[in-house]
């Protein structure tokens, strides 16, 4: 076996230049009449706002004709200029058939009569140019008979070309402007958001006739309401309703089994690392208590000294702590763990008050990296918004050096149909985990993704025990057997702190070897809304080392700029040709943003990598032949659909693999590739915002990439050579001498 190499080298950073402006796409026309209708629409949408009287500022909702690309959203029917022309938008969603946008913008009275005048003085252009429909052709035509049009028009001279350009365009795309009510009916106390409109939150409460208390706010715009408060909103304004769920949650009803009440024997912890585990209450009579760092933080006036209440937390650190014991056919050789534990739930809880406790938790300790979150919701997931738990979940994991582990909640009763995966399975920054029986099939009990309509969950699966073969886990009712995504999620905890505190690998790296193993080189695997990438092996060696026939190393970065690159990197070459398939793992944190519904990241990263092509001209950019042909930034291409390179390229997903196979599509045998200019392969990330500036000052990446040499010859030693010569630092990672390092720093010196 090879051992797992990490690379260091020296990347450049390149702002983007100017891109050569908008068109209208090929052969397309827009009409006259369009456009005037659009007038109309937005026009009456205002209407029905003021009519309401609501304080703040109108929410005006456009209604695409397709997935948009933020190129092509709305820049000049709303703006003067396309500076940042996102900073409006307070809301987006897809169509009930999932194939358009509805992006809701908060604009000022004087916005929307200067975008209607500016839709009115566009409409009248094209009649004094005599045109009823216009095409690209004609708006470089009218370039230079604009200035005649402005002189004869006075009262539109605030209108420039760019602008009148940027209307034609944005209207193409554009079906209609509307009010969007999409307010769910709900029952009980809910965590309901509202759309930012610009207006004092007292004065606002104070015409829906509610009283605001601050204590039941949760982050920006989310607000614990009671049935009663709720109805008034429905009553008043419920356009003002961004989205809602009911904020009393239970968890799936687990199986009865007769536990065994066997004999355990541990011996006391040492210096091992520790795991976070946040759910119900844990019962220290249990054997390894000694090992677990146990706090409730559940109201006193709940009972919790019954089997049931601690039944499901205890069984989780069970696994977490000696999970190899119970169960010696999935010994990872990760060891023991210790466990600081918090219990925060019954079998009912409040999510609103959950949530508060888990951000006071990972605030209180951030020493802990890895948190396991077993607690998941019944209900399904909503298609077109994060739940409010999740988002906490993102929030935190993209402010501090931490990842959680999710389980892909259970499915209740026997409903022999697919069920969406339920609350904070659907966390993006999270590792999520289904279950699969011993064959790798799912289990009975899985729940499906994805989320939003678009982003990969469950992220991975692992073995969480069958009703025919469980797993042995341990609770308040001693030995027994479990099953569930609850007990498949801890398996998943213990290979990441491993990783994180044992091997010292950054989050982005341990994230990515754990989806990197469980990617093989066969042609018909494909992500699955069951279980994700696949199903990582048992043993922790599998994601450390990698085939003699394979060359498996890793490279950390920030990007600060809109490319991050390197083109230098020297992949072995036979006869002339690269003798290799690739597959590389892509993963950051990034920052989210709830309010903006379906676009709920901030932050893209878009992967190239592959030979590297022949510089043809002087100052020419180098370029590089991409294993899979991805072409968004290459010129000629700007304007590939939205949902095209969603789905092949998983534009604005925060976790991406890309993979080749030994077969071709065809299925004939894959073939040596061409060899890149001097033998390099080059590796480029272009960073893209839905804001105006990419998140902070930089963002850190993790790439995990797999060489697979197809004629089976092992030239890791040649690899390493030809780095070492070109500047990168290679460093071998040897688990076992890592190990022992770890073990020595964390013994304890004792001063005579």
């Amino acid at each position: 076996m090879n051992h797992l190499l990490q690379l260091k080298g020296q990347f450049q950073h390149r702002s983007r230049k100017p891109g050569g402006g908008r068109s209208l796409p090929k052969d397309m026309t827009i009409s006259i009449q369009h456009l005037r209708e659009l007038y109309f629409s937005l026009q009456s949408t205002l209407e029905i706002w003021q009519k309401y009287n609501i304080p703040g500022h109108p929410l005006i909702s456009v209604y695409y004709d397709r997935i948009i690309a933020k190129s092509n959203r709305i820049q000049g029917i709303f703006f003067k200029t396309t500076e940042n022309n996102n900073r409006s938008v307070v809301g987006a969603k897809y169509t009930p058939d999932l194939n358009k946008h509805i992006i809701t913008h908060c604009l000022s009275k004087r916005q929307v009569d200067d975008a209607l005048k500016a839709l009115d003085a566009t409409c009248v252009c094209l009649e004094f140019n005599k045109l009823s429909s216009v095409s690209n052709e004609d708006l470089c035509s009218l370039k230079e008979k604009f200035p005649k049009f402005i002189e004869k028009y006075q009262e539109y001279s605030e209108l420039t070309y760019t602008r009148f350009k940027n209307i034609v365009i944005d209207s193409f795309y554009i079906e209609h402007f509307g009010i969007e009510e999409s307010a769910p009916l709900l029952h009980g106390s809910a965590l309901v958001s509202l759309y930012d409109n610009e207006t004092d939150e007292q004065t606002l409460f104070s015409y829906l006739g509610i009283v605001l208390d601050y204590s039941k706010k949760l982050g920006n715009h989310t607000y614990f309401l009671t049935e009663d408060e709720y109805s008034s909103i429905l009553r008043k304004a419920p356009f003002l309703v961004a989205m809602g769920v009911t904020d009393l949650r239970t968890l799936p009803e687990e199986p009865l089994y007769d536990y065994v009440p066997d004999e355990w024997k541990i011996p006391r912890p040492g210096n091992e690392p520790t795991i976070g585990v946040i759910d119900t209450s844990f019962d220290e009579r249990v054997y390894f208590h000694e090992w677990v760092d146990s706090h409730s933080m559940i109201n006193s006036d709940i009972r919790i000294d019954d089997d049931d209440a601690t039944k499901h937390g205890t069984a989780v650190c069970s696994l977490i702590v000696d999970g190899p014991s119970l169960n010696p056919g999935l010994d990872d050789g990760c060891g023991r763990f210790r466990v600081r534990h918090f219990g925060v739930a019954t079998r009912r809880f409040s999510s609103f008050l959950v949530m508060k406790k888990i951000k006071e938790i990972i605030e209180q300790n951030q020493d802990i990296h890895v948190w396991n979150l077993s607690l998941g919701s019944a209900m399904e997931i909503n298609p077109n918004f994060i739940s409010p738990e999740a988002a906490i979940l993102d929030e935190l994991q993209s402010k501090y050096n931490v990842v959680f582990i999710v389980s892909g909640t259970n499915k209740v009763g026997d409903d022999p149909n697919l069920m969406k995966i339920g609350a904070p399975a659907d966390s993006l920054n999270s590792i999520v985990v289904n279950s699969v029986e011993l064959d790798g099939t799912p289990a009975e009990y899985t729940r499906c993704g994805p989320v939003l309509s678009f982003f990969n969950k469950p992220d991975l699966s692992y073995y969480g025990g069958t009703s025919k073969k469980p797993l042995r886990i341990f609770s308040s009712q001693g030995a027994g057997p479990g099953i569930g995504t609850s007990y498949a999620a801890p398996w998943i905890a213990r290979k990441m702190a491993y990783l994180m505190d044992i091997m010292n690998l950054p989050r982005e790296i341990a994230k990515a070897l754990l989806v990197d193993s469980t990617v093989s080189w066969r042609q018909n695997q494909q992500i699955s809304p069951l279980i994700g990438y696949g199903v990582v092996p048992v043993r922790i060696e599998d994601l450390l080392q990698s085939r003699e026939d394979e060359i498996k190393f890793f490279i950390l970065e920030n990007a600060y700029q809109y490319d991050t690159y390197n083109y230098g990197l020297p992949v072995p070459v036979e006869k002339d040709k690269h003798p290799y398939i690739a597959r590389v793992s892509l993963c950051y944190f990034t920052k989210c943003n709830r309010n903006q519904g379906v676009d709920y990241t901030d932050t893209e990263l878009d992967l190239h990598i592959g030979p590297m092509k022949a510089v043809t001209s002087r100052g020419a950019i180098p370029g590089i032949y991409d294993i899979k042909n991805n072409n968004q930034a290459s010129p000629g291409f700007l304007n590939l659909p939205e949902k095209i390179v969603r789905k092949f390229f998983r534009k604005w997903d925060n976790l991406k693999v890309i993979f080749e196979t030994l077969e071709t599509e065809k299925g004939g045998t894959r073939r040596p590739r061409i060899k890149g200019e001097r033998g390099l392969w080059g590796i480029s990330v272009k960073t893209k915002s839905r804001q105006s500036k990419p998140q902070g000052d930089s963002l850190k990446f993790g790439l995990v990439v797999t060489l697979k040499a197809l004629d089976g010859k092992n030239r890791i030693q040649e690899f390493i050579q030809s780095c070492t010569a070109r500047g990168w630092i290679v460093q071998d990672f040897d688990i076992e001498l890592r190990t022992q390092l770890h073990v020595k720093l964390q013994s304890e010196i004792r001063l005579e």
